[in-house]
């Protein structure tokens, strides 16, 4: 059977095997929470970074990059939101500087 470019199979129904209540979700707000205490983590070490020895940003920043990539894989396959503008938009925030967004979307779906 043929797949699409997101790995499913041709006909498939997306969301298949969930609640109504979850597949009809328009926004996922447990995803828009991590969003927002992402951005409190890292505006806070940003912010008091002459408080924080060295090796403890270093740590916090690696483990924070990393989430950040997560979340932009989010981002690029339709989560929180299902408005792309919206995702595209909080995901081109370059906090990982390790993979432009766009690129990433481009090299992915």
């Amino acid at each position: 059977m043929p797949l699409d470019r997101a790995g499913h199979a041709a006909g498939e129904v997306q969301g298949a095997g969930l609640s109504k209540d979850t597949s009809q979700r328009r926004i996922e707000w447990p995803t828009v929470g991590l969003l927002v205490l992402f951005v409190a983590a890292w505006g806070s070490v940003v912010m008091w970074h002459e408080s924080i020895p060295w090796p403890v940003q270093v740590i916090a920043f690696v483990y924070l990059g990393g989430l950040w990539m997560s979340l932009g894989h989010e981002l690029l396959h339709g989560h929180p939101t299902r408005l792309t503008w919206l995702n595209s938009a909080l995901g081109s925030v370059p906090l990982a500087f390790w993979l432009p967004f766009s690129r990433y979307k481009t090299l992915h779906v």
